[in-house]
């Protein structure tokens, strides 16, 4: 179930620090780059593994080897051109959520 959803364009001192744990690696700035580069989806979701799923549905980070039929094996042109971003953890999404709609209080 979608709890939220709002398309936006992301500041990139907030996609910096949306991307916070990759900071220092070579992928960094074209990540952060490429994310502020026109309007994103930004979506929250909630049911039983919400997690799991939504990750099961998006595919591997690298879309040559994401299963066919996930977002990114049908949809995906190279993992530095990553259309779509899953979280991986109920902490970051605590924090990501936090970040992108501050004003939801979601428990």
């Amino acid at each position: 179930m979608f709890i939220a959803l709002k398309l936006t364009m992301v500041s990139r001192e907030s996609t910096e620090r949306h991307y916070e744990e990759h900071r220092g690696k070579d992928i960094f700035d074209d990540l952060v780059s490429y994310t502020t580069s026109g309007p994103v989806v930004l979506a929250i979701i909630n049911g039983g593994d919400a997690i799991a799923v939504a990750r099961e549905m998006v595919g591997a980070t690298d879309p040559k080897l994401a299963k066919p039929g996930t977002i990114r094996s049908d949809y995906g042109l190279d993992m530095r051109r990553n259309l779509i971003h899953a979280l991986d953890s109920a902490e970051s999404a605590k924090r990501k959520i936090a970040l992108h709609f501050p004003n939801l209080n979601i428990e």
